[in-house]
């Protein structure tokens, strides 16, 4: 008798097990997919402060394309497309430390308005393709059940927008510079010659305070086949209008651009973009361009 109740609890116990182990997984179903590669892939995504803003998209609206050939003059232009999120790489260092790479697609068409008269627009329309890659990295912070919750972004490159094929691209930066101006001498508040080995930490990105003027220098890879302008202060999808950029005086190859951030709080985006004076100025000057776009904040004036 007292062998057959050794049996009896030896069975209950292993059951018991068998029960806790159905029961973890029932608690935590994601522990068997929701890989550190999958969760670090949408912590990337997902990002709502940079991944939500599309600073490529221009003004809205439409037009029909146009047969005209040879020289214009454009009056107006923007973007319109689809952007998509293409691929997500993830390189985990050590267990602890990892980097993210993001690169999608911002596909569609280049509209160049080049006549207004009569009140009807006669626009030219392109084929536009582009890439735009941006990285960044992440900690772990943590060893629990849910990857997602085990890892944190603490910092990001610029986004690079490149013209791409069909497309050519003969057109991009080689050197820009923000900062922050305004009563007292400019401050420099970002120096990029290398957007994807530049790292902005989330926690103390480059400031401007309310009410203060943001001041933008870019140097192009080549001389007078360049239109510069800058896309000034973009968040979620709201955006300002974009501006053209001046050439310096002093007969160098850049391009300056300043504005007054205003008194929207939190996270913008601001792009210096350039495109080949062939892309605005010739009917059949196929899209060509190349911008980087970096993250700042505007903080409450003191």
């Amino acid at each position: 008798m007292k062998k057959a109740w050794t049996v009896l609890a030896v069975g209950v116990a292993l059951g018991m097990l068998v029960l806790a182990g159905c029961s973890k997984d029932e608690s935590n179903p994601a522990s068997s997919n929701d890989t550190d590669q999958s969760a670090l892939s949408a912590l990337m995504t997902d990002d709502s402060d940079l991944e939500a803003v599309n600073s490529w998209a221009g003004d809205d609206g439409d037009g029909g394309p146009s047969p005209l050939d040879s020289a214009v003059t454009p009056i107006n232009w923007f973007r319109t497309g689809r952007r998509s999120r293409a691929n997500v790489t993830v390189d985990i260092q050590g267990d602890t430390l990892a980097t993210i790479t993001r690169t999608a697609t911002y596909n569609g068409t280049i509209r160049v308005v080049i006549d207004t008269a009569g009140g009807v627009r006669t626009v030219i329309s392109k084929p536009m393709a582009n890439t735009l890659t941006r990285k960044a990295h992440a900690r772990r912070v943590g060893h629990g059940n849910r990857p997602r919750e085990n890892w944190r972004i603490y910092e990001v490159t610029p986004e690079v927008l490149l013209s791409s094929a069909p497309n050519s691209n003969t057109v991009r930066p080689v050197h820009v510079q923000f900062y922050s101006a305004g009563e007292f001498v400019p401050t420099l508040i970002a120096d990029i010659t290398d957007p994807l080995n530049t790292w902005f930490r989330r926690d103390s990105l480059p400031e401007i305070r309310q009410g203060g003027v943001l001041e933008v220098s870019v140097t192009p890879n080549v001389t007078d086949t360049v239109a510069a302008f800058l896309h000034p202060h973009v968040w979620r999808e709201a955006r300002m209008h974009r501006q053209p950029m001046g050439r310096a005086t002093d007969s160098s190859n850049t391009y300056w651009a300043t504005f007054d951030v205003g008194q929207r709080l939190g996270v913008h985006m601001t792009a210096p973009d350039l495109l080949s004076r062939a892309t605005l100025y010739t009917s059949d000057g196929a899209y060509d361009a190349g911008s980087w776009a970096i993250p700042y904040r505007v903080v409450a004036a003191q």
